[in-house]
């Protein structure tokens, strides 16, 4: 499984392609076609927001959820945490 390094909700490929990226945990997913919600990978779930939208931690868009992350009861759950284990 692989982890993101930076704080960004989809790594677009060489390939024109996108894979998105769990706010939770960091996971990346496979690569999709789109980022749209039909396009989704099973068990991924996505929050919508505009393109344009920013949050605090410096995201920009929709928000993306791992399947695993979707079932965590562990609450409450940080989000980007990912980014807290390797910060100096």
């Amino acid at each position: 499984m692989r982890i993101a390094t930076e704080v960004v909700n989809l790594i677009p490929t060489k390939s024109g392609r996108v894979q998105l990226v769990c706010h939770i945990c960091g996971r990346i997913s496979g690569s999709r076609d789109t980022a749209r919600f039909s396009d989704i990978p099973n068990g991924w779930s996505m929050a919508p927001y505009p393109a344009e939208s920013v949050r605090p931690d410096g995201s920009i868009g929709s928000l993306y959820t791992c399947p695993t992350c979707c079932d965590r009861r562990d609450f409450p759950i940080m989000t980007r945490a990912y980014m807290r284990d390797t910060a100096g």
